[in-house]
């Protein structure tokens, strides 16, 4: 953070960990799904707009973020793995 504080730094690093155990409890409860889930799509784009707003940032940015990093993730994981 460019001239950020303590604060804005603590205040970060709470976030981040809120975010991402909310992220954690979407996919424990939704399970594996396969690539561009609507549900894990549409729940991830949630958590990380409700992310954004939070940190003063867009709504839309963060819910478009959010669902496409869910849609692609299942298939980022094969990436380098042979087929067979």
């Amino acid at each position: 953070m460019n001239g950020g504080d303590l604060g804005d730094m603590a205040r970060a690093g709470i976030l981040a960990s809120v975010t991402a155990g909310m992220l954690n409890g979407v996919g424990d409860a939704l399970g594996a799904v396969g690539m561009f889930d609507p549900s894990m799509m549409l729940s991830h784009g949630v958590v990380g707009g409700i992310n954004n707003g939070i940190m003063g940032g867009d709504f839309k940015a963060g819910f478009l973020s959010g669902a496409f990093t869910a849609g692609i993730a299942p298939g980022v994981g094969n990436i380098g793995n042979k087929a067979g």
